[in-house]
């Protein structure tokens, strides 16, 4: 009884570690994520880059990009979040840092 209990349960205690270790998807490319967000027009850099299983099938990501400016920016949003809807990354956070800084606001 304890050896059909231990093995049925197996499975998910490994999806329980691999959530609590927020592991990366093994069906989510990273590295061809992030090639993709470098080609968005007005993208010139992508870092701080997590994608991790939140519950189940619920994929998070929270990514820093470098934008020239703030209009770069305002135009790439919907492209760049697009392409994590595509992957199968369910919420994405997005913080935008920008090369122009404006003073005096």
């Amino acid at each position: 009884m304890v050896v059909i209990i231990a093995i049925s349960t197996f499975p998910l205690v490994l999806e329980t570690a691999t959530v609590l270790l927020q592991t990366t998807p093994k069906f989510i490319d990273t590295e061809e994520l992030k090639t993709q967000l470098l080609q968005v027009k007005g993208v010139t850099a992508v870092h701080e880059f997590h994608i991790w299983r939140l519950v189940g099938e619920c994929i998070i990501a929270t990514v820093h990009i470098h934008f020239k400016n703030l209009d770069d920016f305002l135009q790439a949003a919907d492209v760049i979040t697009k392409y994590f809807h595509q992957s199968g990354i369910h919420s994405v956070t997005i913080q935008p840092e920008f090369d122009e800084v404006i003073h005096g606001v």
